[in-house]
């Protein structure tokens, strides 16, 4: 524990205004101070001056801070605390650590519309496994992109992890397939998540207010949409990655419409002229049935099983 706050401001912060202000000078260029910085300011306007962020936090979490940065810089800081911030290469694997939160989303949003970016989405063909939605932008200028995320301080550290040999890169956001937002930057070969938070009630309504033009896409998607039955669908997604209705050439990524979920198959079975053998459909629909009694949840869906052009169709619609 540090000594008595008031006493340690006289002995350590003259020539400083606020302790705000002082915090913000010994954290500078220093990644791992900004990173203990963002984990309790990332609720705050990330608009305003990381001083004035942190004069907003109560005295007990101002000192915590000022004992971690100079516990890292004296060497003695316990090794449990958090990794500055860590981002994957090739495989497009997810990082493991994320500070931000929903606040710095509706920055992120700003930027999408600066950026020309506001009619991005869903695209269902290029939808990671992990997620259940996902908004992918194309190819963007990295230095442009780069210009208007650096007009915000807590953009700084992602957009400099951004490999120095890509002048291109891709901008994402969506709901993950253990019902949490996700948004960040994508390059070919490496994904960095810019911020994470967990979906509640309140969150999704907040998500619904927002009232960004780069918003409206992802709003329609969640409209008819609630935390229940978003929860039912990630656990959808996650229990038909064990279901094999048959050797296929092809898989269509899971495509949400409204209350149903959709799963393709290009190639299954026996066809005559576009339409699938009625044996082998009556089969497939059979084992899917046998397949879904297993689970509690499937009480709470209806399912039919189409077919058309060589695709098979999976449907399940939430009652």
């Amino acid at each position: 524990m540090i000594k008595n706050y008031n006493q340690f401001i006289r002995e350590s912060f003259n020539g400083f205004r606020t302790i705000g202000e002082y915090i913000e000078s010994i954290s500078k260029n220093n990644d791992y101070a900004l990173n203990i910085i963002s984990q309790y300011t990332q609720d705050i306007d990330p608009t305003i001056r990381l001083a004035n962020a942190i004069n907003l936090l109560d005295k007990s979490t101002q000192g915590f801070i000022i004992k971690m940065i100079q516990d890292h810089r004296n060497g003695t800081e316990e090794q449990k605390e958090p990794v500055v911030i860590a981002y994957t290469d090739a495989n497009l694997l997810e990082a493991n650590e994320v500070i931000a939160g929903k606040n710095l989303f509706k920055c992120y949003l700003k930027v999408f519309t600066a950026l020309g970016l506001k009619d991005t989405k869903p695209d269902w063909e290029k939808t990671p496994e992990s997620f259940l939605i996902y908004f992918k932008t194309g190819l963007i200028d990295v230095n442009g992109m780069k210009s208007v995320m650096s007009r915000y301080r807590y953009f700084d550290t992602f957009i400099n992890e951004i490999n120095y040999t890509h002048s291109e890169c891709q901008l994402y956001f969506g709901i993950k397939c253990d019902s949490t937002f996700e948004y960040g930057i994508g390059t070919e070969d490496q994904i960095i998540p810019i911020g994470k938070f967990k979906l509640t009630k309140g969150i999704l309504n907040w998500i619904l207010t927002l009232d960004s033009p780069s918003a409206i896409n992802l709003k329609r998607e969640l409209l008819h949409l609630d935390i229940s039955k978003i929860a039912l669908f990630c656990k959808i997604k996650n229990e038909m990655k064990n279901f094999v209705p048959g050797s296929s050439e092809k898989k269509m990524n899971p495509q949400l419409n409204d209350d149903i979920i959709t799963f393709g198959y290009y190639g299954i079975g026996k066809w005559d002229n576009g339409k699938m053998d009625t044996g082998e459909l009556e089969n497939v629909k059979n084992n899917f049935k046998i397949f879904l009694a297993k689970y509690k949840w499937a009480e709470r869906v209806q399912v039919s099983v189409t077919s058309n052009q060589f695709w098979l169709y999976l449907n399940i619609k939430l009652k």
